[in-house]
């Protein structure tokens, strides 16, 4: 069985909070939608580093 990388584990994750927030309300909605921004930074980091490799 194929192993998923580590960028593809992340896009799952950050696909699943996004899901979640879809159903969340208030305070809680703006914290989530903040990590979410913050999760992406990293992610697409080294989705760039992975297009330079390849």
């Amino acid at each position: 069985m194929k192993r998923i990388n580590t960028t593809t584990r992340n896009l799952l994750l950050i696909l699943a909070a996004a899901f979640t927030n879809c159903l969340i309300d208030g305070t809680m909605n703006l914290i989530v939608t903040i990590c979410l921004c913050l999760a992406l930074i990293p992610t697409a980091r080294r989705m760039d580093r992975e297009s330079r490799n390849q």
